[in-house]
């Protein structure tokens, strides 16, 4: 099939949410820090032209995202300190649109970073998507080229 693309006004929205955080001294020099949000958003009217319909999820809004922290410090001697940090990024899943409204999964990002920090600079060596997650953000399937678009 043929079609063309175009862009309208999706009407009027509304979100709302909460966000919890908490952080735990597991030893000395090692903190475990943990955030986990819920976003509640979607359209509040219709919009046939555009294919809105009210109470549809607002596009590439995820309902639920959380990070995972877990740092360790040292003191290296004078006021500089060795830091290395594990992370995870967890991102719910997203309505997207293409030519049609679709559901893109869930995914989650690792991180790792060594560092050295004193108090007025740092330097890190560090590593982000660990795991080479290929996390997909848009499905561009409907196109032509027929490739999806990854992180």
């Amino acid at each position: 099939g043929c079609g063309f693309k175009f862009t309208a006004n999706a009407g009027k929205a509304r979100a709302y949410g909460a966000e919890l955080e908490i952080g735990l001294i597991l030893a000395p020099g090692l903190v475990l820090s943990q955030n986990a949000s819920y976003t509640h958003a979607t359209n509040t009217t219709s919009v046939p032209l555009a294919g809105v319909v009210a109470g549809q999820r607002l596009l590439d809004v995820p309902q639920a995202t959380a990070n995972t922290n877990l740092t360790y410090r040292r003191p290296l001697g004078g006021s500089m300190s060795f830091v290395a940090r594990l992370n995870n990024s967890y991102f719910g899943s997203i309505e997207d649109i293409t030519f049609t409204r679709n559901t893109l999964p869930s995914y989650d990002l690792a991180g790792l970073r060594l560092g050295v920090e004193d108090k007025s600079w740092s330097a890190s060596l560090f590593v982000d998507n660990l795991t080479n997650k290929k996390a997909l953000l848009s499905d561009t399937g409907a196109l032509s080229a027929n490739i999806s678009i990854f992180n």
